[in-house]
């Protein structure tokens, strides 16, 4: 089990949702990013996700993406990021980092796992990293779908990653519309069927 599971099982057996707090590091500044994120966790999040400022944050909306360029005008690194999620996750509130891939291949990806796991951080989520592709050998990712998936590809990314259940005992899916909000129910019947997602 890890922290993650262990919050969702918990949130489950109260009966709610689990409440997930997100911003990303060293926004405003490295220092204000920590006591913001710090501040999500005293305000009763369950999980916090940590976001690594990237350059061209494609899947962003236009208020996110700006936070992501205030951090980096502000002198944000990966170094400043892996050390805010050392500083949340000290907190004793489940932490994970969501990261484009980009910034994880640069950085080198062994170097990040393992700095990573140092900070006691519960897990990575990696949006632009598709199922097919690589798995990262030490953080498995939950999977980005899209109302463009088929059937077939919904049901299998989680048994195509070994070792994705030991760091995610249930698999875990992350939802991204490509076509904005509006009537976005009725787009997604395929996910409807392959997990416990209610409309």
């Amino acid at each position: 089990m890890t922290a993650v599971s262990d919050t969702l099982a918990k949130c489950r057996a109260e009966g709610r949702a689990a409440l997930v707090g997100y911003l990303p590091a060293c926004f405003p500044t490295p220092e204000r990013g920590i006591a913001a994120l710090k501040a999500l966790v005293e305000g009763g999040v369950d999980m916090v996700e940590v976001g690594l400022p990237y350059s061209d944050p494609v899947l962003e909306g236009p208020t996110i993406a700006q936070s992501h360029d205030i951090a980096l005008r502000a002198g944000s690194t990966t170094a400043h990021v892996l050390r805010t999620v050392e500083a949340v996750a000290n907190t004793g509130v489940a932490t994970v980092v969501m990261t484009y891939w980009n910034p994880i291949e640069r950085y080198g990806v062994e170097k990040f796992a393992a700095e990573l796991a140092s900070t006691g951080a519960s897990g990575l989520i990696t949006p632009d990293l598709l199922p097919d592709g690589r798995a990262f050998a030490h953080y498995q990712p939950p999977h980005r779908e899209t109302a463009q998936r088929t059937h077939s590809r919904l049901h299998r990314p989680h048994q195509q990653l070994p070792g994705y259940h030991r760091h995610f005992p249930r698999p875990a899916l992350r939802c991204h519309s490509e076509h904005g909000i509006r009537h976005a129910g009725e787009r997604w019947p395929p996910v409807h069927q392959h997990s416990r997602l209610q409309q």
